[in-house]
């Protein structure tokens, strides 16, 4: 689970450390990296774009492919952990 830290009546995210399971670190980055290809693929296409593929498409446009990919795997981190917190697997992922 990354790091929150309040500031104000703000909640900071944090990044993805180091200190977890080196090996789900590693099959979250794989799984966004071939999400964020898949997507390219897609928009190459003129397919339509759900708002989850076309976030970090245009995130990797601005500030760089790893950090894009980072971050989408930071994303689904949090989307897994809320979902086993709150024992809610039918909202996940929005479906």
């Amino acid at each position: 689970m990354p790091r929150n830290r309040r500031v104000f009546l703000n909640t900071l995210q944090g990044r993805i450390t180091k200190r977890g399971d080196r090996y789900l670190r590693t099959l979250l980055i794989h799984g966004a990296r071939a999400e964020l290809r898949a997507a390219a693929t897609a928009r190459s296409k003129a397919e339509p774009l759900d708002r989850t593929c076309a976030w970090p498409l245009a995130l990797a446009a601005n500030v760089g492919l790893d950090v894009a990919v980072t971050a989408l795997a930071n994303k689904t981190a949090r989307q897994l952990w809320a979902a086993e917190k709150h024992e809610d697997q039918s909202s996940l992922f929005g479906q």
